[in-house]
């Protein structure tokens, strides 16, 4: 028997091979078939976050806010001050100084609360919101009444520090502007004293 001829017009198409018939459900055919173990799994992995979470250290901060007013030894910059801004950044640098950290420190482990100078140190953060005169001092811990007594008690230690720097600059003027005026006493003298024999010798 004569098979019919084809015409040009038709093409021959190759049968399909095995990987090419492959669907995404036969892809997903193991995951089904161990449906059950990877939901075990992952509500197993969700319980252990959680449980995690849960149990891990619970960390509280506490932020104690303090305006700063501008402080100086001369008394004719300080008047001048409330129209220009203050060096906050040196403010900054004296709340997070170690001397605040160690006195904050001593302060905690009088009241029971045992805690290291580096350690206050690294519980202690100082911010200062931009064009303001405000400082942020905030005190980190696991207990939430450690954080708000060690913030109150990092900013009482830093003000006091403040006010003991500044006095000590006070004094610093104080004794340069005595200095001065003896200079200018003993000037005065000398030439009251050569008025005097300019007088006696005319």
């Amino acid at each position: 028997m004569t098979e019919p001829a084809l015409s040009p017009d038709h093409v021959v198409e190759p049968a399909p091979s095995l990987d090419q018939t492959t669907t995404v459900s036969q892809y997903l055919a193991p995951l089904r078939d161990h449906r059950k173990v990877v939901l075990l799994v992952t509500l197993v992995t969700l319980a252990l976050g959680v449980l995690l979470a849960l149990a891990g250290p619970k960390s509280y901060t506490s932020t104690t806010s303090v305006l700063i007013y501008p402080v100086s030894a001369d008394p004719t910059e300080a008047l001048q001050a409330t129209d220009r801004s203050d060096d906050m950044a040196t403010e900054l640098r004296i709340a997070e100084s170690r001397a605040v950290a160690e006195v904050t420190a001593a302060e905690l482990q009088d009241l029971g609360i045992e805690v290291t100078a580096r350690a206050a140190a690294t519980n202690i953060t100082v911010t200062n919101p931009e064009d303001s005169r405000i400082l942020n001092v905030s005190y980190q811990s696991s207990d939430p009444a450690v954080a708000r007594v060690g913030s109150e008690l990092a900013t009482s230690t830093y003000l006091a520090y403040r006010s003991e720097l500044n006095a000590a600059s006070r004094q610093v003027a104080r004794s340069a502007i005595n200095d001065e005026i003896a200079v200018l006493q003993d000037r005065l003298t000398d030439v009251e004293n050569r008025l005097e024999q300019t007088a006696a010798g005319s």
